[in-house]
């Protein structure tokens, strides 16, 4: 809907004053945080199980109220109530399932309580009438709407839905409006270039209705950070007035004593605006940190091919890319060919400097505990490893020898054992006195952990992983073991019980 009449500038289109969202598949609380878009005022009613719900964005400046008047009819249903110059404009957020036929009477009823009003949502109604390919019971029910009610449908005959691998597209998704609204009806699209991973192409109308706005610079706003909410619960206590029976009044007066009890506890904020006190170069420089920097930019083939030399052409701003065998990212070193030979030499020097100091406080001058001891080398030196477990699951067993050779180091300076102790005898006390794993279990026991976390969890990318490891791995021979391989049981285990 826009503010004044024929505005149809991009800035407009690009950031329309009310939308209507269909499906939006979240509850109530993962709204506050999805919904939460700046310049706009969200109302969402998400259903209580998987699936389904409806919303409205309203831009911030346009005076709107909720009407509860609707709800019933049990349906996913939101209405809004926006105040025009001369009578009030209603907005409805429909979303029909395929399952559940569109009822007559909830249409009967807006026409005769609302002189001006639009219906946006995926109706799931087929009928010829509109231009669908197919007909349904919806789409007869929606036929007698049309003939009997005087409304009309604003859309064109441009398909909403779209099934691209069986080449199959339907009208679903539409905006009906009183016949007499339909001069105001200045533009209509489907917006089918939309990159989105939607089965339906949102649709857009303008409407030119002038609305009235809020003045938001003009507009008081209380600083809740400086309210006295004791005065605040003594004010809502002290009302002794008699709650009304309807619903719909029952809410007005919840809302008008909140309002009131706020208005009276809470001081208001200046309206002033002060100006950035930062220097402009300043001000640059924080802005210039937004932007990809192309010094601390590179890229990396992973490849086992020794033949030939790839290059890639990437840009950022103009600039080529370097490419490098070798990259740090989030403290984990990659090598190009997959060989983890930097990463574990990185991995020795780094821990190899903190061993010496392990080493200098097993004198016995010193006289720690074994323990203490045992704890040290954990936070210095099994935090390193721990934190890089996820690469450190695929490496050969020449590499984790590698890494096994600084642990026995510590065990046999912490325990004070000799330099020929067998191996045997260097784990059993390492498990015993100390608590510590061989550096194989660790991993796996850490491999196990966070894999048990994430399908706990239903984190949407492990569970991919997982889903694929399971179709394409468990039911043959495995000659290159993924890390999952080794989490066997708990995938096995978390499936057979779901």
């Amino acid at each position: 809907m826009n503010k004044k009449t024929k505005s149809t500038s991009n800035d407009r289109l690009e950031s329309p004053d009310i939308l209507l969202l269909n499906e939006i598949k979240i509850d109530s609380i993962q709204s506050n945080f999805y919904l939460d878009f700046k310049n706009y005022q969200s109302i969402a009613k998400p259903r209580d199980k998987r699936g389904g719900g409806v919303a409205i964005l309203i831009k911030n400046g346009i005076e709107f109220s909720i009407d509860s008047s609707f709800d019933n009819f049990s349906l996913e249903l939101l209405c809004v109530k926006i105040k025009l110059r001369d009578c009030p404009f209603f907005i409805f957020s429909l979303y029909n399932p395929p399952n559940k036929v569109l009822l007559f009477e909830l249409f009967s009823k807006i026409s005769k309580k609302c002189t001006k009003f639009i219906i946006g949502g995926d109706l799931n109604s087929k009928t010829k009438q509109i231009g669908c390919i197919g007909e349904n019971e919806n789409g007869q029910i929606l036929e007698r709407v049309l003939n009997k009610l005087n409304v009309s449908v604003i859309n064109d005959k441009s398909p909403t839905f779209n099934i691209f691998n069986r080449q199959y597209f339907e009208i679903l998704d539409l905006f009906l409006t009183p016949s007499s609204l339909l001069d105001k009806i200045t533009d209509f699209k489907v917006l089918d270039n939309d990159e989105m991973t939607s089965d339906h192409y949102p649709i857009r109308t303008c409407l030119s209705v002038e609305h009235f706005t809020m003045d938001l610079q003009a507009q008081d706003k209380l600083d809740f950070k400086k309210a006295d909410w004791n005065s605040f619960r003594a004010i809502l206590s002290s009302n002794q007035k008699q709650p009304p029976s309807n619903i719909n009044e029952l809410n007005e007066f919840i809302t008008k004593n909140i309002l009131e009890a706020a208005e009276k506890s809470t001081p208001k904020q200046s309206n002033k605006s002060y100006k950035s006190t930062l220097p402009q170069d300043i001000a640059g420089v924080i802005k210039l940190r937004r932007k990809i920097s192309i010094e601390k930019s590179c890229y990396m083939i992973f490849t086992k091919s020794t033949r030939e030399e790839l290059n890639l052409d990437l840009k950022i701003y103009g600039d080529n890319l370097k490419r490098q065998d070798e990259i740090k990212f989030l403290g984990i070193r990659f090598d190009s060919r997959l060989t983890s030979s930097p990463l574990i030499d990185e991995l020795k020097e780094r821990c190899n400097s903190r061993l010496n100091l392990i080493k200098i406080l097993s004198n016995k001058n010193w006289r720690l505990h074994h323990r203490t001891l045992g704890n040290l080398y954990k936070s210095l030196i099994g935090s390193i490893l721990d934190y890089n477990f996820l690469c450190l699951n695929s490496l050969s067993d020449t590499n984790i020898k590698k890494l096994l050779t600084i642990q026995n180091s510590a065990v046999r300076s912490i325990l004070k054992l000799r330099f020929d102790t067998p191996s045997s005898i260097l784990y059993h006390e390492a498990q015993n006195k100390l608590k510590f794993h061989t550096i194989s279990n660790r991993l796996f026991e850490l491999s196990e952990r966070y894999v048990r976390a994430g399908l706990t969890n239903s984190v949407p990318l492990l569970l991919r992983l997982v889903k694929e490891y399971r179709r394409g791995f468990e039911s043959r021979f495995v000659n290159y073991p993924t890390p999952l391989c080794n989490c066997y049981l708990v995938i096995d285990s978390f499936f057979s019980q779901n």
